[in-house]
């Protein structure tokens, strides 16, 4: 067994290990299930093999990682998918691992979903710029020079990442927008002459244009570009009553925290969905519509 100080160290990094975890794939249940696997591997170890603890716990957890990611791509499964949105109420609550990981600027989602494009090999160099290359190599399986090309993108697109606007820049912008979502929402209904006129008929009317922008119930749907970011929030709000008079909004739709920064989470019949924003400029460019995740993890 682990000895019981060792254990207690291992608690001491396991909201590093968590949010590293994340990061290289995106997964709130791989990135638990590789720090759990790294706390086996650590039972089989002897301590004189462990130069630096936090250094051989990241090691271990990214090649656990590595070797998810390396899967999915085989399965393309990573262009399916958009990283778990971590979901917090706006009002702190302590919290734990998980809401101090979503409070990580480093954590945002717009950041999480720009490394999904990368290879397994370049996302690794990505979130861990100091990792040895022949690291890379012998984990992917790849020739040193395959891993040396790949470290070299990984860092420069890290380095790329533009840097989030700050929280009251980003909830300046989402609430502007749904602010002017709110007023188009109620003008529908008022310019209908139909004051009788329910929630449902109103969605029906505006959602006819952005039927092509419709999240499945198990898939994400990115919408770019601030007219379709419109035209879309413009459906939703109708759909899920925000503005509408007739609407409960504590029943359609709530204010929460996305990944740290002010997101919505809209309750659907079938499945709840979770709306974060990406802000460029003082304007909400892209907005991400994911499945919400399973109660309790936010």
């Amino acid at each position: 067994m682990v000895a019981a100080y060792l254990a207690e160290l291992f608690d001491t990094h396991r909201t590093r290990l968590l949010g590293l975890g994340y990061r290289l794939t995106g997964s709130i249940r791989t990135a638990e299930d590789a720090v759990q696997e790294s706390l086996l591997r650590l039972n089989g170890v002897h301590q004189s093999e462990i130069d630096d603890f936090g250094d051989w716990l990241t090691g271990a957890v990214a090649a656990i990682c590595a070797d998810h990611l390396v899967a999915a791509q085989r399965a393309a499964a990573a262009a399916q998918r958009l990283p778990d949105p971590l979901v917090t109420p706006l009002v702190s609550r302590g919290g734990g691992a998980w809401a101090e990981i979503a409070r990580h600027r480093a954590n945002r989602l717009p950041t999480l979903v720009a490394l999904t494009a990368l290879t397994p090999a370049q996302r690794l160099a990505a979130v861990l710029p100091e990792l040895p290359v022949e690291r890379i190599a012998a984990w992917l399986d790849l020739e040193l020079d395959a891993a040396e090309r790949a470290a070299v993108i990984g860092r420069a697109a890290a380095t790329a990442l533009p840097d989030p606007a700050t929280e009251p820049e980003h909830e300046a912008a989402v609430r502007r927008l749904l602010t002017a979502l709110r007023s188009r929402a109620r003008a529908a209904v008022r310019d209908g002459h139909e004051p009788d006129r329910g929630t449902g008929e109103v969605a029906s009317g505006l959602h006819t244009q952005a039927q092509a922008l419709a999240a499945t119930a198990d898939g994400p749907v990115v919408t770019e570009g601030q007219e379709r970011v419109a035209e879309r929030l413009l459906a939703l709000a109708a759909e899920h009553g925000i503005g509408c008079p007739d609407a409960d909004p504590a029943g359609c739709y709530e204010f929460v925290g996305v990944n740290g920064e002010l997101g919505l989470l809209l309750r659907g019949p079938e499945v709840d969905r979770v709306l974060g924003f990406a802000v460029r400029a003082d304007a909400v460019w892209r907005v991400f519509d994911i499945p919400a995740p399973a109660p309790g993890w936010g």
